[in-house]
């Protein structure tokens, strides 16, 4: 889900509190979620976002820690739970 080509880590999740002041890389690579054109075009690829009801997804492995500076740990959590919640 998440290491596919062209699909990016999970940071874009888009967090309504992430802006350039708090996440200057992630601004510069994946957008800014606060203006409306970046938010639709993040939202296309964000692996959080395209969780499906009627898709079966194979079982996933999320991995991080606490020293990962791109991908938090809540990130992976609130993915697993996301996915969990359609199996």
């Amino acid at each position: 889900l998440g290491r596919s080509p062209g699909i990016p880590r999970l940071p874009s999740q888009i967090p309504p509190r992430c802006n350039a002041a708090s996440n200057p890389a992630g601004m510069y690579e994946y957008g800014d979620a606060s203006k409306f054109s970046d938010f639709q075009y993040i939202r296309k690829y964000s692996p959080y976002q395209n969780v499906h009801d009627d898709i079966k997804y194979p079982a996933v492995l999320f991995i991080t820690g606490d020293s990962d500076t791109r991908v938090p740990p809540l990130q992976a959590r609130k993915m697993w739970e996301n996915v969990k919640r359609v199996h």
